[in-house]
């Protein structure tokens, strides 16, 4: 993971993470974007919402983790369709510093 973009008083709250196996989806517009990185932030409350919604339609980890990528990167969820196993997995690793500490204490973390 790269240096941290922003940092609050002493904690991290965004860091650019690259991607091994970069992804190119085609918006409405019909020119192929590649993405290289994607960010990791801290969880706002609309990514909360989000997760709580996911959830309730019975989507599982990688359902909510695609979901907040997109919310976070300002992507449709199907621009994420492409991404490699391994980057997902490292990317939700990582997600987990920048959840708030009560919910990662709630989940174990």
């Amino acid at each position: 993971m790269t240096d941290e973009v922003k940092q609050g008083a002493a904690q991290v709250t965004e860091k650019s993470f690259p991607l091994k196996f970069p992804i190119t989806y085609t918006p409405a517009d019909g020119k192929p974007v590649t993405i290289s990185a994607l960010k990791l932030r801290r969880t706002r409350g609309k990514e909360m919402r989000l997760i709580e919604e996911v959830s309730a339609k019975g989507g599982g980890e990688t359902a909510l983790m695609l979901a907040l990528l997109a919310s976070i990167n300002d992507l449709p969820v199907d621009a994420l369709d492409e991404i490699d196993a391994e980057d997902l997995i490292d990317l939700s690793e990582a997600a987990n510093d920048f959840f708030p500490s009560k919910v990662r204490q709630a989940g174990g973390q």
